[in-house]
């Protein structure tokens, strides 16, 4: 199993609270990378995540049900139906096809473009940082 590690596309540290709003994907710059299917490639930031992770394969999200990051431990509760929010650029606001063309090639399932979890805190109040390693305890 590869070291997986914690990104965070808003800054260097993360407080956990009650909401459902913790997205995590994979990093697929090295193994997979949605980018790679597309004609022009697209910033994690389209997907508003608020957790990402580096290593682990390719869609490994749909499978984790139970992790910890340091002391915290969080439960994979749904597959993250992707929105047309996904479609406009943040910095222009131009709003595209990409990247909902593309994923309902290979992500559709049950009628929806699923790409990412969302994940309920066990412990709230815990603080996780960027580089803290992901833990399988279940998945």
């Amino acid at each position: 199993m590869p070291i997986v590690s914690v990104i965070n596309y808003s800054g260097n540290k993360k407080v956990l609270n009650e909401t459902l709003d913790y997205i995590y994907y994979p990093d697929y710059s090295k193994e997979y990378n949605l980018n790679e299917k597309l004609e022009t490639p697209l910033p994690m930031n389209r997907f508003r995540p608020n957790l990402v992770f580096t290593g682990g394969f390719p869609h490994q999200e749909d499978e984790l049900k139970v992790f910890s990051i340091n002391k915290a431990e969080l439960l994979g509760v749904k597959p993250c139906a992707r929105c047309g929010i996904t479609t406009t650029n943040q910095a222009t606001a131009e709003v595209g096809i990409e990247p909902l063309k593309t994923l309902v090639s290979y992500r559709r399932i049950n009628r929806k473009i699923l790409f990412g979890q969302n994940v309920i805190p066990q412990n709230v109040g815990e603080v996780l940082e960027v580089g803290e390693e992901l833990k399988i305890k279940n998945g």
